[in-house]
């Protein structure tokens, strides 16, 4: 039940950012509560690579990258384009979140929050002239939307001097956007080898609202203090707005990649994409106020250039063609999430931001291609994939902390009265040892099983369809190709 109880604790420390305390004058269930606002946490990038040809291999197709989409996956691969060619590709992805949702006085349940988004991701025309190729493209790097909502929750605590806390009704609404708008040069310098550069204006859009009921008139449990008991709101509705993000911005960013194929048999890719680095006007705790000391104090936090930084990512890619019929391919990619921590972290109280981050971390791919031959220009080409991609969530920096005494720990927490300003950094600290599967603390790898078949039909077109499977997330695509 210690565990369990850690873990609850725990919960409320995760979505935490800002320290409130509650004089005890006030109430004689003094405490120091975190908090963190969810909405600029949970936002999610799009990063595999587009084409259904490339969905359907798992995305493994850096070395690969003959066809439109390589303005985006490898830019050095429009040079292995033949004849000029038109591209567009649509998907439909499922976003799938596992939330908080209720709790009694033992467990905390949770919900499945799902949202489908439909549009077209892809659309690109590649012309190619004997030693160079030059092309222009429309890319959606992100279309994420979701909206999730909670109960009010109890928090209960089998420990003595430790009271658990009484959560209230929540709701988190986020609809983010990010389309690249891009042009692409690739120069073949050798016959075994090519470079190219895209160079994209990216637009972000960025709409969310975070809300919570702070209501003081409703009923909470003997012993439980709650979050009404800390803030108040200015407006007479007792909803408390946490987050509220209503902007654009464009910047500049690129892509730039080689491409050697040694052999007929054999190609290798390298690609880094340099992501843009956007400022939007973002306000914390729009109409909040904390008790401090008798008084109430307003907490609002207005950022006119909040950064959110998108990852740069450093692609290498193998592809082996051991005949006419196979293709294997395999990618790994370092993501930088760590770009993500400078100004999310500045939110949080010093004391506590070192627990907490983005980590970077490998995202790994491999896929193979069986096509058989229709005629002669014909064919029809059958693809399977897998990938594993890090979460790009916030969370607790557990490896680098993984040198605290869990034991000790505990004791010294067994010693401290409930209104200790340690009690927070404690609970983040015990966080590296139990793992919480409801607040993330290493959510880890989520794994994609991909599929894919593709027609090549009367000589010029190519219709290609993918799945890709996971656990937060399913995606499903349709891409058309002609050539002149």
């Amino acid at each position: 039940m210690r565990k369990v109880l850690f873990l609850i604790l725990i919960f409320l420390v995760i979505f935490s950012g800002f320290m409130f305390s509650q004089n005890s004058e006030d109430s004689n269930d003094s405490f120091y509560l975190i908090y963190f606002p969810s909405t600029v946490s949970n936002f999610r990038f799009n990063f595999i690579n587009p084409g259904g040809r490339a969905t359907g291999m798992g995305g493994a197709f850096i070395a690969v990258a003959n066809d439109a989409t390589a303005s985006e996956t490898n830019p050095a691969g429009l040079i292995f384009i033949p004849r000029p060619m038109v591209f567009s590709e649509y998907r439909r992805i499922k976003y799938t979140f596992d939330w908080a949702y209720d709790s009694d006085q033992i467990k905390l349940y949770r919900k499945h929050f799902y949202k489908w988004v439909n549009s077209p991701t892809f659309l690109s025309f590649v012309y190619p002239k004997n030693s160079w190729a030059i092309a222009i493209y429309r890319q959606e790097l992100a279309n994420f939307q979701i909206l999730l909502n909670n109960k009010d929750m109890l928090l209960p605590s089998d420990f003595q001097d430790i009271n658990g806390w009484f959560l209230n009704k929540e709701k988190i609404y986020i609809d983010f956007h990010l389309t690249n708008y891009g042009i692409s040069f690739a120069k073949k310098f050798h016959e075994t080898f090519a470079a190219g550069i895209s160079i994209r204006a990216a637009h972000l859009d960025f709409n969310s609202i975070e809300t919570v009921n702070l209501d003081p008139n409703r009923e909470v449990p003997p012993g439980f203090p709650r979050i009404s008991y800390l803030l108040r709101t200015t407006t007479p509705d007792n909803i408390g707005i946490m987050t509220e993000i209503n902007d654009e911005d464009w910047k500049l960013s690129y892509v730039v990649g080689c491409q050697w194929r040694p052999i007929d048999e054999i190609s290798i890719g390298l690609v880094y994409r340099y992501g843009a680095k956007h400022h939007i006007r973002t306000t914390f705790f729009e109409n909040l106020e904390m008790r401090k000391e008798g008084n109430s104090v307003s907490i609002k936090k207005d950022y006119n250039d909040f950064e959110i930084n998108v990852p740069d990512r450093l692609g290498f890619g193998f592809t082996c063609l051991p005949n006419d019929k196979w293709t294997v391919s395999f990618d790994v990619v370092r993501m930088y999430y760590s770009q993500l921590n400078k100004q999310f972290l500045e939110i949080m109280p010093k004391d506590v931001r070192k627990f907490f981050g983005w980590k970077d971390n490998n995202e790994y791919r491999f896929g193979v291609e069986y096509t058989i031959p229709i005629g002669i220009y014909n064919s029809l080409s059958l693809r399977l994939g897998y990938y594993a991609s890090p979460d790009p969530s916030i969370h607790y920096l557990s490896e680098e902390y993984n040198k605290i005494n869990a034991e000790k720990l505990i004791e010294e927490l067994h010693s401290l009265p409930p209104d200790s300003p340690l009690l927070p950094s404690i609970l983040a600290q015990l966080g590296v040892y139990f793992d919480a599967p409801y607040v993330n603390p290493e959510l880890g790898y989520d794994h994609h099983a991909t599929f894919g078949v593709g027609l090549v039909a009367f000589k010029n077109w190519q219709i290609d369809f993918a799945g890709d499977l996971a656990t937060r997330k399913d995606l499903f695509v349709f891409s058309c190709m002609y050539n002149f």
